[in-house]
């Protein structure tokens, strides 16, 4: 893949976002997670696009005996194995996918997706797929076009490339020929209250926008949250 914004990841966490973990952030994928980690601490775990390493910190936090990170930039690679993972470079995401058809148990990619150029991401979620084991699951996370504030997300980062609907994302993953998987809402806030004020506020003002759509003869959205969570099994 010949990306000409290698100049946005080579110093992608310090000139942007720093490279201290976020405990906000880390919070929120402890609680995501309780429900989808495999029991057996060596199961075999790819996180994409790790960032600052919270969700790697989490795993290995955790017991996980072999956790793996990939990223496109080296800079994100020498922070994540500073955590004590095999950390990869990869320029290509498919092309590395390929190489390690039915290793994993569980891979995440949380806000990787929308980076990637949409022309590349069939090849990307089929290398996904194959990548897995019977039975192995994938968790991916997006940027939510349905969401009202979604423009901020979008141009938010130069490398951004598109964001995604329940629908946009059933049209990938069916091309990708997956068989089993399903759209969630995703709510990042750890805090109890933050999060019951806003599912509050939210269902009065998303079920007024459906409103609309449906009088606007536009299909409704069922996921509106600014984050958009797939979850997809290997079958």
């Amino acid at each position: 893949m010949n990306d000409d914004r290698g100049w946005i990841f080579e110093r992608y966490l310090s000139s942007f976002y720093g490279t201290e973990q976020n405990a906000d952030v880390a919070r929120s994928y402890e609680l995501l997670l309780r429900k989808y980690l495999p029991d057996n601490r060596d199961a075999a775990i790819l996180d994409i696009g790790p960032g600052r390493g919270e969700l790697v910190g989490l795993l290995v936090g955790k017991g996980y005996r072999r956790v793996e990170a990939v990223d496109v930039s080296q800079e994100v690679v020498q922070v994540v194995a500073s955590l004590g993972v095999t950390a990869h470079q990869a320029d290509d995401l498919a092309v590395f996918l390929d190489g390690r058809a039915d290793q994993y148990d569980l891979v995440t990619m949380f806000n990787v997706l929308e980076h990637i150029r949409p022309q590349e991401t069939v090849a990307v979620m089929t290398a996904l797929r194959r990548c897995l084991r019977r039975g192995g699951l994938l968790l991916l996370m997006v940027n939510n076009a349905a969401n009202p504030f979604d423009q901020q997300y979008r141009y938010i980062d130069l490398s951004h490339t598109t964001s995604y609907t329940e629908y946009s994302m059933g049209q990938l993953f069916s091309a990708a020929e997956w068989e089993r998987y399903s759209m969630l809402p995703f709510e990042r806030s750890p805090h109890r209250l933050v999060r019951v004020a806003r599912t509050l506020f939210r269902a009065v003002f998303y079920s007024l926008l459906r409103a609309l759509a449906r009088a606007e003869g536009i299909p409704p959205h069922r996921v509106m949250t600014p984050l958009l969570l797939a979850v997809a099994r290997r079958q």
